[in-house]
């Protein structure tokens, strides 16, 4: 312990000095002291000064009760020093105790103009009666002269007293058979009546101001014990507010009387000495609770057994009895508080959270608890302080109690911080994922998609050219046939639904043809060019003549040529335009416009084109549209949106989006039911070599 104490910085020594010197100011009274049973407060000014307290040596007459009368008779023999007990004091050769009763009296001089006085007493030991001029004012419990006429109270009051000279005296019969100690042990004030009653309320203020810290400090960390059982410091600590916020009240002032004021004297008494004995105890578990490697279990089990061994004293003794216990706990405590403070040093050595704080809170309330046991003791006159120590200490655990809470929500706040952000990452995880998926299962179903293709182009290949010379060469047939039959009416029509069936066989053939064929970047082709040729062929004219659709055209001008041949520019515009004239019945519309455009790169319905120049193919219908469930199917081969179709079982559509990939473009189509449908092919711009 020596060489703990040596290793403690000089700062600290300092700190430790400054807060035991600071609550020992002793009191320099400026008012005169009695002397002889006499003080002079003729030239106190009362109105400039205020009151003043009534110390020094009274007139003291022991075992005897005196009346106004006797006492103009006597001489006064005896004096004591007031406030203080009687115990000790020798009455010729012998030294009285604490029990037994005798006359106290004080003659004050007051200033002339002085019309109201008013006297404040707090507490005698134990009972007593007080006169003023000779007249009994009031009585506080019972005293007697003898233990069993004698009853015991504390009744803390003003008395309001009018002289009628400059010269009044004040008699106390004062008695003890319940203490260990008797006689006037407070000080008594004296001053004007709004002074009096203005100087008690400021005293009762400042004690429940206390009480109320240490109750919501009590209440604070008994609410934090309740969130965290583990955590008994704050148990202890709250149970040592408590207790001490109720010693605050139940001593001084005694404001607990005032709200249970027929609270027999005796349990009162109980209730004061238990409230100051189970404090070291509850304090010493705190510390313990916090520091437990620095505060021996030992000591811990000593201290229980002694302060557990004294309160069944003070629960099952009278208070003659266990009043005694006093003296040897206040020596106990003062041992129990240097060893706190080995502990809390020792604790800031090793560096303990929380040791600096608390080893400031503890010094103040050391130095104040000493500074009261001496008061307490008549070794010193000074003002108690341990109320304030007290509240200084259990402040500066709640400041320590605040930083930490403030930490672990900080902590929690880090954490929901990261934990908010593993949230959004995983979420951003499982959206790539499932994005992936997506993608992966759109790319499968377009490699299925171009294997087909690929399947047909390899079939186109090997089949068309056979097929298509042989199905030309019966159409020719046919028309030449049917131009020799010309009476027969009913033949000619046979012969020209068989060369409509040969030129819809050729169509198909020509769009196997345009499967097989893939050399389109050899190609540069102005697509105006092939629009403007097909559009005027005697072929479109004749589909429109039949099914009496009007087609129009929006070309625009200075577009530039386009990558692919025009053999499969051709498929794409024929196929598109058959598709729209299939969907409209007669009186319909077809509107086929052409634009050149650059971007950034756009995502379509059915394809994702990078940044560029395109040229946009438009063919328009004001068709009956296509349904919603219907759009991922109408460009799969041999699908027709309508059953009764003639080409319900064509490859045209497959064919357009065959050769639109293989161009490195895209299809995007626009819809809606009842009002038609609009297909927007963007096909890039042939880039010349060497650019």
């Amino acid at each position: 312990m020596v060489k703990t104490l040596i290793k403690i910085s000089r700062g600290t020594w300092i700190a430790l000095l400054l807060v035991f010197l600071l609550p020992l100011p002793g009191v320099a009274a400026e008012a005169p002291q009695a002397m002889e049973g006499l003080i002079d407060l003729s030239e106190w000014d009362f109105n400039r000064r205020g009151p003043v307290e009534l110390r020094g040596e009274f007139e003291f007459y022991w075992e005897q009760f005196l009346g106004r009368r006797e006492l103009l008779t006597v001489t006064p023999e005896q004096f004591v020093r007031v406030p203080q007990p009687w115990n000790g004091t020798y009455v010729g050769d012998d030294a009285i105790s604490g029990h037994g009763f005798a006359t106290y009296r004080l003659n004050i001089l007051i200033p002339p103009d002085v019309e109201n006085l008013s006297f404040k007493f707090l507490d005698f030991g134990t009972s007593a009666r007080i006169f003023l001029d000779g007249k009994l004012m009031t009585q506080i419990g019972h005293p007697g002269t003898q233990s069993r006429s004698t009853q015991a109270a504390y009744k803390p009051q003003i008395i309001d007293f009018k002289p009628e000279r400059n010269r009044v005296e004040l008699v106390l019969h004062i008695a003890n058979f319940n203490h260990r100690s008797g006689g006037l042990w407070e000080t008594i004030h004296m001053g004007l009546p709004d002074q009096i009653r203005a100087f008690r309320d400021n005293e009762i203020a400042k004690e429940l101001l206390l009480f109320g810290a240490l109750l919501m400090i009590a209440i604070f960390n008994l609410a934090f014990f309740v969130l965290k059982p583990d955590r008994f410091s704050n148990l202890f600590l709250a149970l040592f507010c408590a207790f001490a916020g109720l010693r605050i009240i139940a001593v001084e002032e005694r404001y607990f009387l005032t709200v249970f004021p027929n609270l027999p004297f005796e349990l009162y008494s109980k209730l004061e000495y238990l409230s100051w004995y189970v404090l070291i105890p509850l304090f010493a578990h705190f510390l313990q609770s916090l520091y437990p490697r620095e505060v021996d279990r030992r000591f811990i089990w000593i201290l229980d057994g002694i302060s557990l061994f004294v309160i069944l004293i003070v629960l099952l003794m009278p208070l003659g009895i266990f009043s005694y216990t006093a003296p040897f706990m206040q020596v106990f405590h003062v041992l129990a508080l240097v060893y706190g403070l080995y502990a809390l040093l020792l604790a800031r050595r090793h560096r303990r959270e929380g040791a600096n704080i608390l080893l400031f809170g503890f010094l103040l309330l050391m130095a104040c608890t000493v500074n009261d046991i001496l008061i307490a003791a008549w070794i010193i006159d000074s003002t108690s302080l341990v109320d304030v120590g007290i509240v200084g200490f259990a402040v500066c655990q709640s400041i320590l109690a605040s930083y930490d809470f403030a930490r672990s929500v900080s902590t929690v706040e880090k954490q929901y911080e990261q934990l908010a952000t593993s949230s959004l990452k995983l979420q951003t995880q499982e959206k790539l994922r499932m994005e992936a998926e997506l993608q992966s299962r759109k790319v499968s179903a377009r490699f299925r998609e171009s294997q087909q293709f690929e399947a047909l182009g390899i079939l186109a290949h090997g089949v068309v050219s056979d097929l298509k010379e042989a199905f030309r060469q019966s159409a020719e047939q046919t028309r030449e046939a049917a131009s020799k039959l010309e009476e027969n009416q009913e033949l000619i029509e046979s012969l020209a639904r068989t060369q409509q069936v040969a030129d819809r066989s050729v169509a198909v053939i020509e769009d196997l043809l345009s499967l097989s064929t893939f050399d389109n970047e050899k190609h540069a082709t102005d697509l105006n060019r092939v629009v403007s040729e097909y559009l005027d062929s005697e072929k479109i004219r004749n589909m429109a003549t039949s099914t009496g659709v009007v087609i129009e055209r929006q070309l625009m001008d200075a577009i530039q040529p386009i990558v692919g041949s025009t053999l499969h520019l051709q498929r794409i515009l024929e196929n598109l335009v058959a598709n729209a004239f299939e969907n409209q019945s007669s009186g319909g519309r077809t509107l086929v416009t052409t634009e050149q455009i650059y971007t950034d790169g756009r995502t379509l319905f059915f394809d994702s084109i990078e940044g560029g120049y395109y040229v946009v193919l438009s063919v328009d219908d004001k068709g009956a549209g296509i349904h919603p469930e219907d759009l991922d199917s109408i460009f799969q081969p041999f699908f027709s949106r309508h059953e009764s179709s003639a080409r319900r079982s064509g490859l045209g559509m497959s064919v357009v989006r065959t050769i639109v990939r293989q161009l490195n473009g895209g299809i995007d189509v626009i819809s809606e039911l009842g009002q038609g449908t609009r297909f927007d092919v963007y096909l890039p711009v042939s880039v010349p070599k060497g650019r």
